[in-house]
């Protein structure tokens, strides 16, 4: 029933701006940016979660600079030690990896 009410409440968030998209943008605009953001990190270590990550699977973070800092510092704060993989998709993603 809950997950009902959340998908028809997403559906009506859709009609409202069909020019946006995403839970932090659909959160952001319709509430306030900082329930956006949580709940962008509540299904991010949901995910992790869901996963049942452990230290023998690393996470890996495939794209630019950003996505590997975020990437990171998720799997940090989800299980400390936790391997990441970086796989860097730009040049100033590289060399932003390398600097690390």
């Amino acid at each position: 029933l809950i997950a009902l009410c959340g998908a028809v409440g997403y559906g009506r968030l859709i009609l409202a701006m069909p020019e946006s998209g995403g839970e932090y943008l659909f959160l952001s605009r319709a509430a306030h940016p900082l329930l956006g953001f949580v709940a962008g990190w509540v299904s991010l270590i949901a995910g992790f979660t869901a996963r049942n990550l452990d230290w023998s699977r690393p996470v890996v973070a495939f794209g630019g600079g950003s996505v590997g800092d975020l990437t990171g510092l998720a799997a940090g704060l989800f299980k400390r030690g936790l391997p990441v993989i970086h796989i860097p998709t730009t040049l100033l993603a590289l060399a932003d990896e390398v600097i690390e």
